[in-house]
């Protein structure tokens, strides 16, 4: 699992206080969460990040669906820690996990519905999995982060 001072320990821009409860918030979701539970890649994303108060499957056909809950974040054009890195086919979203470290590169996901915690991968193995045909990558800065930069 990972921990608060782990995640905050991987920046190198000096912290404020704000970023540093964002980065320690993640943390403790992130170390709370069962390996395997109810919810699903987007869902556990929304969750880390703290856009939903519970780790809970998100869809194109729950309320709120994924779009209603993406579209409010700000889109990134670069990659960084407590972000969330969301593969997209136009406006459906394939896949969600937050970027837990830029250097190296890794992002924290849950593979599926009901299915395990994938801590700390590597960016490139996940790009590689779910980034096909006419899917795209894209950052959104989650709303609490926003606030504290």
């Amino acid at each position: 699992m990972i921990s608060c001072a782990n995640l905050m320990s991987r920046t190198k821009t000096p912290l404020t206080e704000s970023s540093e409860k964002f980065y320690m918030e993640i943390g403790s979701r992130i170390s709370r969460s069962p390996n395997t539970c109810f919810s699903n890649c987007l869902g556990s994303a929304l969750y880390f990040v703290g856009e939903i108060e519970d780790e809970r499957p998100i869809g194109t056909k729950t309320k709120p669906s994924s779009f209603d809950l993406f579209s409010g974040l700000v889109e990134s054009l670069n990659a960084q820690k407590g972000v969330i890195v969301v593969w997209k086919k136009g406006d459906h979203y394939q896949h969600a996990g937050v970027v837990t470290s830029t250097n190296p590169f890794l992002i924290t996901h849950r593979e599926g519905h009901q299915s395990g915690l994938c801590v700390n991968v590597p960016f490139k193995e996940v790009d590689k999995r779910y980034r096909v045909g006419n899917i795209r990558t894209t950052f959104l800065v989650p709303k609490k982060l926003e606030t504290s930069l």
